[in-house]
């Protein structure tokens, strides 16, 4: 009796933040803020390498001048009181924002049915905040404990308190990183260009995702946001060329170049390392490129077929069923829409990239 006791008291008394025991286990709590002209949100992290963890208490700190109207989103799938199905109001558990500047988040899971659960692993989510952009300042936050003094934020499911880890012995310093970038700015170098575009091809056929590359918000990383992040690009580093007759048109390399045919042949030679989307391109185009076809990967997103170079090389192309050719140093080859299926030689392109055959 006195152990299912015990099994109940140490999470309950966690979900309250009444609990003292000590511990220097290893937690790592974090933020990453993305942005956008009108908005930023930001998602609050935990990595819970040791035993789980029943409760989490954090402040976000931010500049109220350049931020408002924050709204909060718990993850209530990991952290919950009762059942996961059906809930029950966590106590004391309403977000506080009721200081300006500052976000007091608790959360806690106490299973009714395994009521030593706990949270564990990597990037759990705590909570999503969103909040409006009040001026252009860059946007910037702090994460702190959620509350200080004898309150206990993060508790594991023996009992041990984990906040002096975090916070210092008084509980005050700041207990994480918060990572924030604008939304298209995929390798977080705080612009939006070109290299931005290469490392999201990347992410795809590495499938790694991140809120940066996520360009569209549509919660993938694909082509689609190539599209947006070339869209996004200012107009100083971005070079438009339109296309009013068959003559030879070189693509430059070193800038991103948007190429506009018209409805005859075009003809256009890309140098080595250049970066460019064809926008409509219905005839039986001519297409050079000053390089080996071998150092190049192709894949496609609905009909717009993408080639990347190991020499920076990067083309987007749209493709129909009038086959255009595809001139590499090495060899020919035709692209083209064929009984359903894009093809370039005798090779299909699919959605994952691959070595160009």
């Amino acid at each position: 009796m006195l152990k299912r006791m015990a099994s109940f008291l140490i999470p309950a008394l966690a979900c309250i933040g009444m609990w003292t025991t000590v511990s220097w286990a290893s937690v790592n709590v974090y933020a990453e803020g993305v942005y956008t002209d009108s908005d930023l949100v930001v998602y609050l992290y935990v990595d819970v390498d040791t035993d789980p963890i029943l409760s989490y208490g954090v402040k976000l700190a931010y500049n109220h001048s350049d931020l408002g109207s924050p709204v909060v989103e718990k993850n209530s799938k990991d952290w919950y009181f009762g059942k996961q199905a059906s809930p029950l109001p966590t106590p004391n558990a309403e977000p506080d924002t009721s200081t300006p500047g500052e976000i007091i988040i608790v959360g806690c899971k106490l299973d009714s049915e395994d009521p030593q659960a706990g949270v564990a692993g990597n990037r759990v989510l705590l909570a999503k905040v969103s909040f409006s952009r009040l001026t252009a300042n860059a946007p910037s936050a702090e994460l702190f404990l959620g509350k200080s003094g004898r309150y206990s934020n993060f508790v594991q499911v023996n009992g041990n308190e984990l906040d002096e880890t975090l916070g210092g012995a008084e509980k005050t310093n700041p207990i994480g990183d918060v990572t924030i970038f604008s939304r298209g700015d995929a390798n977080n170098d705080s612009f939006i260009n070109i290299a931005d575009m290469s490392k999201i091809k990347t992410m795809m056929t590495d499938e790694v995702f991140s809120i940066w590359a996520d360009c569209n918000d549509d919660g993938y990383v694909n082509f689609a946001d190539m599209s947006c992040v070339s869209n996004r690009i200012p107009s100083t580093e971005t070079n438009t060329i339109i296309v009013s007759d068959r003559t030879q048109t070189l693509i430059p390399s070193g800038v991103y170049t948007c190429v506009y045919g018209y409805s005859g042949i075009n003809n256009l030679t890309l140098e080595s390392g250049s970066v460019s989307r064809l926008l409509n391109f219905p005839g039986s185009n001519v297409i050079t490129i000053q390089s080996d076809s071998s150092l190049f990967t192709v894949s496609r997103s609905g009909a717009a077929v993408t080639f990347e170079g190991t020499d920076g090389t990067i083309l987007i192309i749209p493709v129909g069923t009038t086959g255009q050719q595809i001139i590499f140093k090495d060899q020919n080859l035709d692209l083209i829409i064929q009984s359903g299926q894009v093809m370039l030689g005798e090779q299909v392109v699919g959605t994952q990239s691959a070595a160009i055959e």
